[in-house]
Parts: structure tokens; C-alpha cells; sequence
């Protein structure tokens, strides 16, 4: 091998290694992120669950699931705060608000197509509700 060829191996190897930490690195911001996201969506359920006897139970738990929907709407997590919300409306027969919760992530950009189709089905369940 001369001079030159060793140069070309050593930095391929360089750019392997640094592709291989920063695809690592990536996966693990990633997970860290989704584990966040997560947490808040179990922290909005707990609230959900605690005041489910308070007649204002749904409005003191839309603006935390605001937020989630805000910070990125084409998320699972997204989605799961907007079943909250609208479990909460439906147990109060606010079909209305049930509706508009769903609505809000009716066209989600999430790569889960079943999520998306129960979406779908308890949209079409609340607006049935309402005789839509």
C-alpha cells in the first residue's frame, strides 16, 4: 500500500466512524425526545383522570394538550392528547368538543395509518353524535 492509499483508507475509516457516532448520537436525541414527549402526554391522562369529577375538567386539561399539539402536531403524541380530550367531551356528551378535538389532528402526518383510521372512526362516532 503506499503513502496515498493509506491517506484514502484512514480517512475512509475517519468517515465511518464519524457517520457511525453520529447516527448514534441522532437515534439517541431522538428516543430522549419521544420519552419527553411521552411523559407529558401520561402527566395530561393523570391530570385528565384526577379531575374527571370537575365539571371544568376539560378545560383545565386543553391547554396542556394545546401545547403538545402545538409543539408538533404530526405526532403520535399529538394524537394521543386529542383522545384525551375528546374521551373527556364524549363522557360529558360534548359531542361538539369531542369533534373539535379530533379535527385538530384529523390530517396528521404520522406514518401510522391505523392511528389515523381511529382517528377517523371516533371523528365520524362524534359527529354521528350530533347528527352530522
Amino acid at each position: 500500500m503506499s503513502v496515498s492509499d493509506e491517506e484514502q483508507f484512514d480517512s475512509l475509516i475517519l468517515i465511518a466512524l464519524i457517520a457511525f457516532f453520529g447516527w448514534t448520537y441522532w437515534q439517541k436525541k431522538n428516543l430522549a425526545t419521544s420519552q419527553v414527549e411521552t411523559a407529558k402526554v401520561q402527566q395530561l391522562m393523570d391530570e385528565a383522570n384526577a379531575s374527571a369529577d370537575n365539571p371544568n375538567a376539560l378545560s383545565s386539561v386543553t391547554a396542556s394538550a394545546d401545547k403538545i399539539v402545538k409543539d408538533d402536531i404530526d405526532s403520535v403524541q399529538a394524537i394521543q392528547t386529542q383522545f384525551v380530550l375528546a374521551k373527556l367531551a364524549y363522557e360529558k356528551q360534548d359531542y361538539a368538543a369531542a369533534e373539535k378535538a379530533l379535527k385538530k389532528v384529523e390530517n396528521s402526518k404520522v406514518k401510522d395509518e391505523g392511528l389515523i383510521q381511529v382517528v377517523k372512526l371516533r371523528l365520524a362516532d362524534a359527529q354521528l353524535a350530533q347528527n352530522k
